[in-house]
């Protein structure tokens, strides 16, 4: 798996993982729960958003290194 592929699989399942939790979130409303979304849910979005663009970043380097060394050979 390229490393594309495995940025939109990272990007589907978070997607996933949001849309259930809406749905748990609907029904469960303490104090737990909020905790839950900012202590835990939150921070994994946005390492998941880090992640995903380093991921990206590093699919077009590799893309440009392996044009540019094509061209040289």
């Amino acid at each position: 798996m390229g490393l594309f592929e495995g940025k939109g699989q990272l990007d589907r399942a978070t997607k996933d993982l949001m849309a259930r939790w809406s749905v748990v979130r609907a029904s469960w409303r303490d104090n737990v729960a909020a905790d839950f979304e900012q202590q835990t849910l939150l921070p994994l979005q946005q390492h998941v958003k880090n992640a995903t663009s380093a991921m990206s970043s590093a699919a077009s380097l590799i893309t440009r290194i392996k044009s540019e060394v094509s061209d040289r050979s």
